[in-house]
Order: structure tokens, then sequence, then C-alpha cells
């Protein structure tokens, strides 16, 4: 999955509402676990909101039902995790990063104004503060000592 291009001016304390966001993609309720996987793949944010309580199905889920050996006709709702977590539009980038990472979901749901304006995926928000990071002076260190050529470009 690849983050869209960054427009400039764009740091870890921008709003996430200020971000290129991707479409929010709600499944009806009685949908298959096959037919969410589509979706998945269809909207290429790692998260697909299922039913009216939108319920969280992500990639993982489906590839865990599919491990355990589950039919992919079943209901993608019996896969779902409890609502999808949300933030503010005038969420700061690496703190949605952080709630990201700490809750395990590639992507969330931004809300402006109580209404879904979109989602923003852990690639979009780790472009942004990896874009604007300072290379740290222990880098060439490590990458003598790895024997790796790592190259970071601003």
């Amino acid at each position: 999955m690849t983050a869209p291009p960054l427009p400039g001016g764009l740091g870890p304390g921008t709003p996430v509402g200020e971000l290129p966001l991707r479409p929010v993609v709600t499944l009806a309720g009685g949908v298959s676990i096959r037919q969410a996987a589509q979706a998945l793949v269809r909207a290429r944010s790692g998260v697909v909101l299922v039913g009216a309580s939108e319920a969280a199905i992500t990639e993982v889920d489906v590839a865990e039902a599919v491990a355990a050996g589950r039919s992919p006709c079943e209901p993608a709702a019996s896969l779902a995790r409890a609502r999808a977590l949300h933030v503010d539009a005038g969420t700061p980038v690496l703190e949605a990063l952080v709630t990201m990472l700490r809750a395990g979901l590639p992507a969330l749901v931004v809300i402006d104004a109580d209404r879904p304006r979109g989602m923003v995926t852990m690639a979009q928000a780790t472009a942004v503060v990896v874009h604007t990071a300072e290379i740290p002076s222990w880098l060439p260190a490590l990458r003598t000592a790895l024997r790796l050529e790592v190259r970071i470009e601003p």
C-alpha cells in the first residue's frame, strides 16, 4: 500500500483533516467475508466498516478467518471488531499514528462536525512523520556497523 504524494508544508503537528483522506467504505450488515475481502482490496485502506454500528473489519481479520478455516460465505459481521476508531479532523498526524499503532489498526475514521469525512491510513501518517523527521545523528554509525546502505532523502 503506497501513501499518496505529500502536499508541501505537512508535518507531525498537521491536523489529519488536512491530509488527502481516503473514502470511508461502509458495507451492508449482511455481506459475506468474501465480499468484505473484495471491498478491502478495492478500498486499499486496510479497513472497511460493516453495518449500521460501523464495526471495523481489517485485512488481518479476514486473513485470520481464512487461516482458521472459516468459510468465505459466512457473514463478515462475525469478524467485526467493536466500533471503528475515530479521530477528530483536528487531531495531529503524530497523535493519529500513535493511536493506530496502539490499536493495531491500519486506518482511522476522520470525523468532522460529527460526520465521517474520510480515512487516514497508517501509510499516510507515517509518510508525513518520516518525511519531516530529521536524520538522527546515530544513523551513519548504525549503517556502518550493519554494513548497509541506507538513504533517507528529505
